[in-house]
């Protein structure tokens, strides 16, 4: 993975469409940005969120704003 072609910049966030993506229980807006080989993505979970999926490809989560309490399955699809 190279990482030489990531411009530094800032992102509006609310500028890349959402993509809505169900789970078991709410919803997850995904904003997703594509930086040369990285991809980056903001998604917010709606209350009471519950993921119909896992990953463990090397998903890294950071909320830096509001609460995240993740529902993590012990089994099922990963991505």
């Amino acid at each position: 993975m190279r990482l030489d072609t990531i411009p530094f910049d800032t992102t509006d966030w609310k500028r890349p469409p959402a993509e809505d993506h169900p789970a078991i229980s709410g919803v997850a807006h995904w904003r997703t940005r594509q930086c040369g080989e990285i991809r980056v993505r903001m998604v917010e979970y709606s209350p009471g969120n519950l993921a119909n999926h896992w990953c463990d490809t090397g998903t890294s989560v950071s909320a830096s704003t509001g609460h995240f309490t993740p529902n993590w399955p012990t089994a099922g699809p990963s991505c």
